[in-house]
């Protein structure tokens, strides 16, 4: 908790805050206009711990709070009520549906390929009420990796199209006519349960019987690191930076949740990470991307972008 960085933790109120002094032995500077000033301009940090959404909410709209991370939920809320407010937006991070791809079910990529046919992403943007961007392994147009939906191969294609009827098909044709049954492990977050009863309503569909584990986050939290489940799990499998995101996916790795391995994919991104090439590095993700991307390990259930919300009064601070 005390290293080289601007600040240092000066108090810690269980249930109530975390506050952070300036370090007068700061490494860092800047130069502004000419003149070389010592780095952090902030004096002191307070970082309250407020559990209850709404009410962290309320807390930034009065003031309470000088700036935080606002959902998309009250974006609408407080373009309404507080529009002297600023925001910047970013492209955020996004978690998905894990499947443990080591064994049965999961371990049939056909089968992981079926359940993301019966996925309604038309009810989830519906749900989220924003735009969900289609295309994770990388999700960031732009990116020379990035492959457009409509340029991805027609049996990559087809995952993204909801078709009820040919997920049994595929489902029965890989040994489940009957359709199956599953655990699902998540953490104890409203929002959370409210998707996760849509996924069951969705999955019911296709005969599949989605059996929903809700624990305290401390349980929840060590079972994903130690990958101690079966059949799905909630995690964050995406990030911004596309090298990060799909690094999570090689075999071995910490994020590693879904278990999955490919040794073609595995051969791609070692070169990636150590490539310093951007076109070359973008070649060898997008052959690395459609391996996964057909395999489907994940399914991504939530890519939103990020904003965040601060008064006028914060000086110098962009968003970021």
């Amino acid at each position: 908790q005390v290293g080289t960085g601007a600040f240092f933790l000066s108090e810690y109120v269980i249930g109530s805050h975390f506050a952070w002094e300036r370090n007068p032995n700061y490494w860092k500077t800047t130069t502004i206009d000419g003149v070389e000033y010592q780095l952090p301009f902030i004096d002191e940090l307070v970082a309250p711990i407020i559990v209850d959404k709404a009410t962290e909410m309320a807390a930034l709209q009065t003031g309470t709070l000088d700036y935080t991370s606002v959902g998309s939920a009250y974006w609408n809320v407080f373009a309404e009520q507080s529009p002297e407010m600023l925001w910047a937006q970013g492209s955020g991070f996004g978690f998905g549906f894990g499947f443990k791809s080591d064994e049965p079910p999961f371990d049939d990529a056909e089968v992981r390929r079926a359940m993301m046919v019966g996925f309604d992403f038309a009810a989830m943007e519906t749900f989220k009420g924003y735009p969900m961007p289609t295309i994770w392994q990388p999700f960031q147009e732009g990116d020379p990796s990035y492959i457009p939906l409509e340029e991805l191969p027609a049996d990559i294609q087809i995952l993204y199209e909801y078709n009820p009827e040919l997920a049994m098909q595929m489902l029965a044709d890989a040994g489940y006519p009957d359709g199956l049954t599953f655990e699902y492990y998540m953490g104890a977050y409203s929002v959370w349960e409210d998707e996760a009863a849509l996924y069951k309503d969705m999955w019911s569909k296709i005969g599949v019987t989605l059996d929903i584990v809700v624990e305290d986050f401390g349980t929840y939290e060590k079972r994903t690191v130690e990958a101690n489940y079966t059949g799905g799990i909630l995690d964050w499998f995406f990030v911004a930076d596309p090298v990060q995101s799909m690094r999570k996916n090689m075999t071995g790795d910490f994020d590693n949740r879904a278990l999955w391995s490919n040794e073609r994919y595995d051969e791609l991104m070692s070169q990636v990470v150590q490539e310093p090439d951007v076109d070359v590095r973008g070649r060898l993700m997008k052959e690395a991307s459609l391996i996964v991307l057909y395999d489907v390990p994940v399914l991504p259930t939530y890519l939103g972008p990020g904003r965040i919300y601060w008064w006028p009064w914060i000086k110098n601070f962009y968003g970021e």
